[in-house]
């Protein structure tokens, strides 16, 4: 979140830095599930992929919370 919020090469991602947080975050519990396909012993789970999505969720929430109460600036000044 910190990187893309803060970063200046692309203003795409420091404007929607949490909707790009979270879809990288999915794209890599959906990689992360399709290697286990390959892992013996190991399955794919969806289950897996939305409890992923929610830790993802809570993340950027906990990191707002925190923001918020260090009066830390949430605007790109940049």
């Amino acid at each position: 979140y910190l990187t893309l919020k803060f970063q200046n090469k692309y203003k795409r991602f420091s404007n929607e830095p949490v909707v790009y947080s979270f879809l990288i975050g999915m794209i890599y519990a959906i990689v992360d599930e399709l290697h286990q396909l390959i892992i013996p012993g190991r399955k794919c789970d969806l289950i897996d992929i939305i409890a992923g999505g929610i830790g993802i969720i809570l993340g950027l929430i906990i990191i707002r919370v925190i923001h918020y109460f260090a009066g830390i600036k949430t605007q790109h000044t940049g």
